[in-house]
């Protein structure tokens, strides 16, 4: 649990790089039209103030982009040394696909820290994962197209508009097994 939580931590970190180097870009973008918006006609004591108040607003944007990259990089480090030890299965699974899922990481969010405390993350998520799961996973491994045989069938309601209520969804659960209905995601 504290793996998932140092996951989750080293992923709120990222998300508030992402929120600081916008308020860097942001306040960059305020200090210049601030600096540009100054006319030839204001005194040279109020142009002196707008460079002032431009660069105090720009340090205090660059400081935060450096502490949310202090965090993050501390955030990553931690999640990677308290790390368990990936399981061959984890490792093997990775390799055939991380070439793949990396690709498609970088081109969304270009950032190679974010990824390997996605596979950091992974790897915890695969270590807590209960044992039947895992065999599972091993039955569907051989199979890989389970999912597209023709006994496989779910279904998506609305609760509301299908029973009403939760409670009154429970009376409907022998016609639902009728329909021999193995997964059923219902919305409220």
């Amino acid at each position: 649990m504290a793996q998932s939580n140092q996951s989750a931590q080293a992923v709120e970190s990222v998300e508030k790089t992402e929120v600081a180097k916008k308020a860097a870009k942001t306040a960059s973008t305020r200090a210049a039209k601030t600096a540009t918006t100054s006319t030839a006609t204001k005194t040279t004591a109020t142009k002196r103030t707008t460079s002032r108040t431009a660069r105090t607003t720009a340090t205090k944007a660059t400081t935060a982009v450096r502490s949310a990259r202090t965090s993050k990089a501390a955030a990553t480090k931690s999640a990677t040394a308290k790390r368990p030890a990936s399981s061959a299965v984890f490792n093997a699974r990775l390799a055939a696909h991380q070439d793949e899922l990396e690709q498609l990481f970088m081109s969304l969010y270009n950032d190679h820290d974010a990824f390997d405390a996605l596979v950091a993350s992974m790897a915890a998520a695969y270590a807590d994962r209960p044992a039947d799961l895992k065999r599972l996973d091993k039955t569907r491994e051989q199979d890989p197209g389970w999912y597209k045989r023709g006994d496989m069938f779910g279904m998506t309601m609305y609760t509301d508009l299908f029973a009403g209520d939760l409670k009154k969804l429970a009376d409907k659960i022998p016609y639902l097994k009728e329909q021999n209905l193995p997964a059923l995601d219902a919305a409220a």
